[in-house]
């Protein structure tokens, strides 16, 4: 499986050390005791160490974890009057509960700026449950497929993907998988043909008998492979897919992390009415001739800048001339236009736009926000503008930081792009799930876990992830990015 300006996001960030899974919320990993006072900043801080181990026992058929999970939360707040010099009081509980304990321990330091409580909790106990047949789910394994687009015209888009999923997967192995259980990740490559999908997963269900399949790339890929997951009973989790139906109407195995066309574009287009250099300007649209191409149209047609449109046109999905729809756009008068393609295509755009000497503000969706985009435009891309739904590569986000250190360690040779950040965010979404699914990994359980999820924050690299069983999609918020200096940098806040 080798392949060659600030967001502040509330961040969630996985510790490091030889514990298994370590999760921090706010501003800092770091115990109290740690840190001198003097540079003690307000906040909250969760951290969770999860560690264990599963055995079946073949007489009795029960499959036992041995669990030990740690939480610890850390608030800081600022000291009310004058302390002369810091204290601290400690105090401990333990209450039992079926199959362990429940271990309590709260400390309170005050010093001359900062009080901090920190209050942990441990639950050690052992669960046994006898479990129905698992798919893809041993003692030792949990084996999740996927189904990547590494070849064609959207490969850098699935390389940079896969890249952020292998790292995430060999990363959690080492500190020892899921309760003792290691993952492994079967990939298959579509080239982004929805033909081709179907058949991975396909294949993905049929022969390698996957627990569940996790962050396909590709709209159309995505929607057609659906259609087999669900009937499949089979988790799809968290496809880069745009389109509406992934999760509306809700699918029982279906969840999503990837702010819809529709709901991007409302945002844009409200944007676009009062924000500059887009204020008053005509608008082209193109979109791809598809649902999910429609959909993008219809949500700027919903959103205020739904005047300022003078043409909107369409392409096909393997397209790699865009010279009449840009001609086209031209004589419409069009200043600024948007464009619903993929970054090797939005490169084409930009190249074709400039021979024919036309020089509008192009916009290009999320799909163009990555380094191909910037190579292959032959300088023309500078001053473009596109936006994502995760947490930018120059965010201060700290799962930022933590992918970039896993891809080094673990996949040297490979580099992280705008899409490594859906992959890597689900990941942790994923492992959550997976962690709170019991000693019986199944669809249903995994499916349940998903939809108990309430307020995760999966290293600051979306919002706070709530799923119930009537929403199936965690994500609707998105950020401008633009070209500035050959790279691509965030500009503006989160919208809706």
């Amino acid at each position: 499986m080798n392949h060659s300006g600030k967001s502040r996001w509330r961040s969630l960030a996985v510790g490091t050390g030889a514990a298994l899974v370590a999760f921090s919320l706010g501003a800092s990993s770091l115990s109290a005791a740690s840190r001198p006072q003097a540079t003690e900043k307000e906040g909250t801080t969760v951290e969770r160490v999860a560690k264990g181990t599963t055995s079946t026992d073949k007489k009795t058929k029960l499959t036992t974890q041995k669990q030990t999970d740690k939480v610890v939360t850390t608030k800081v707040e600022k000291t009310k009057g004058t302390v002369a010099s810091a204290s601290t009081k400690s105090s401990t509980s333990t209450k039992t509960i079926p199959g362990g304990k429940v271990t309590t321990v709260t400390k309170v330091t005050t010093g001359p700026k900062f009080t901090t409580t920190e209050t942990t909790v441990t639950t050690e106990r052992t669960v046994s449950e006898k479990c129905p047949a698992m798919r893809g789910v041993t003692d030792t394994e949990i084996k999740i497929g996927t189904s990547q687009p590494l070849s064609g015209s959207a490969a850098s888009i699935g390389k940079s993907h896969l890249t952020a999923q292998e790292a995430f997967v060999e990363r959690l192995n080492a500190r020892g998988g899921i309760w003792g259980r290691k993952v492994k990740l079967v990939t298959q490559d579509d080239g982004f043909v929805p033909e081709r999908a179907v058949a991975n997963t396909q294949f993905l269900i049929d022969r390698e008998q996957v627990a569940a399949i996790w962050g396909n790339v590709g709209t159309a890929p995505a929607v057609a492979s659906m259609v087999v997951t669900e009937a499949a009973k089979v988790p799809f989790l968290f496809p880069y897919a745009l389109d509406r139906t992934v999760t509306a109407p809700v699918k029982p195995y279906t969840f999503s992390m990837a702010t819809p066309a529709y709901n991007q574009n409302v945002a844009l287009s409200n944007l676009m009415t009062k924000t500059d250099p887009f204020k008053g300007k005509k608008i082209g649209v193109m979109v791809i001739n598809s649902p999910d191409g429609i959909q993008t149209l219809d949500g700027f047609k919903a959103g205020a800048s739904a005047s300022q449109i003078v043409l909107d046109n369409t392409y096909e999905r393997n397209s790699v001339t865009f010279k009449s729809q840009l001609l086209a756009f031209k004589a419409a008068g069009a200043e600024v236009v948007y464009t619903g393609v993929n970054d090797t295509q939005f490169a084409k755009v930009l190249v074709e736009a400039d021979e024919i000497g036309f020089k509008p503000i192009f916009f290009g969706s999320t799909g163009v926000v990555s380094t191909q985009s910037i190579a292959l435009s032959a300088g023309k891309a500078e001053g473009a503008y596109s936006l994502v739904f995760t947490a930018p590569l120059d965010s201060d986000a700290r799962g930022i930081g933590e992918m970039n250190a896993a891809v080094k360690k673990f996949r040297p040779n490979d580099a992280v792009g705008t899409f490594s950040v859906h992959g890597w965010a689900t990941g942790l979404i994923l492992q959550e799930a997976l962690l709170n699914a019991g000693p019986c990994i199944t669809s249903d359980t995994i499916k349940t876990a998903l939809e108990k999820l309430k307020n995760f924050d999966p290293a600051g690299l979306t919002g706070a992830v709530t799923f119930t069983k009537t929403n199936h999609l965690g994500n609707v918020s998105v950020i401008l990015q633009k070209v500035q200096g050959g790279k691509w940098v965030t500009v503006g806040k989160f919208i809706k």
